[in-house]
Formats: C-alpha cells, structure tokens, sequence
C-alpha cells in the first residue's frame, strides 16, 4: 500500500516502512565537516608549535654540541620487521658551565648524524629546553603537519559543497 508521500507502508499499519534505502552519500556534509573541523585544529596546532620554535630561536642561545651515539627505535609500523629509526643523543655545555645530555624527538631512517658529529644546538636557559639547531628539528614538523591538515581542509571543503 502506497502513503500520501508515495513511500511504501507495511501493510497499511500506522508506522511507515520505507523500501527506500540509506544513501551514504546524505552524510557526506557530515563528514566534510567532521574533516574540516579536524583539520583546523591541525592547523591551529601546527601555528601553535611553529610559534613555540620561533620563540625558542628568539630567547635560546647557540651552543656547540657533540653527538654521543645513535638510539634505535623499532619502527610503529606493523609492517615492517627489524626495522629501526634512528635519534640521536648529544651532549653540550650550557654557557653556565654545566653538561647536558638530550635524546632528539626527531629519529630518522637512515641516521641522520654519526658518533662525535658536531651538531648546532639552540639552549633556552629559562626553560631548559634544547633543540638541535636544524630545519627538521625546529619547523619541520609543524609546517608539513600545516601542508598536511591544507590539504585535508580543501577535501573536506569539496565534500561539504558536493564536488
């Protein structure tokens, strides 16, 4: 039996049973936000973090280190066996006098550096934090997090308006 609407009904009962089915594509304004939303958090993380390496250029001083050894890590990626990234742990001397060793957040495939390099390292006194003085180690990261969430943003973007 055929409703008002035109919909099927189960048998003429008051509850309405539709024939028709769910169309996934009703959801993607749904999810085009959902990734948009997303990606201008990724956005406002990566300024955040680019902010925080500018500052730390502006207040830290140079300061000559040494790489002491290379740390492996295995690999996160399930794929892969015996694969290790590589970070680097090197030593300073603040301008106070005082020795510091840092293990890089940054590791690599293969090493970026070898055993008694000498490495750039930018030391905040106020703070206590070290950096290597490099591209990757200071603005790398948020700047391809930036180019990623862009790219993610204008997807999401094209979803919402249907293209």
């Amino acid at each position: 039996m055929r409703t008002e609407s035109g919909r099927l009904s189960a048998l003429g009962c008051v509850g309405i049973v539709s024939a028709e089915s769910h169309n996934p594509m009703n959801d993607s304004p749904l999810i085009g936000l959902a990734l948009s939303a997303g990606s201008l958090l990724g956005l406002y993380l990566a300024f955040r973090l680019l902010r925080k390496a500018t500052e730390l250029k502006r207040r830290a001083v140079r300061v000559p280190g040494t790489v002491i050894e290379m740390i492996a890590t295995p690999s996160t990626n399930g794929d892969t066996q015996n694969l290790y990234l590589f970070a680097p742990r090197y030593g300073f001397r603040t301008p106070a006098g005082k020795e510091i060793t840092v293990i890089s957040p940054d590791s690599s495939r293969p090493p970026a550096y070898k055993v008694g390099q000498r490495v750039s390292v930018l030391y905040d006194s106020q703070t206590g934090e070290a950096r290597l003085s490099t591209w990757m180690e200071l603005t790398g990261g948020p700047i391809i997090l930036a180019l990623f969430c862009c790219a993610m943003l204008a997807v999401g973007i094209l979803i919402m308006g249907g293209g």
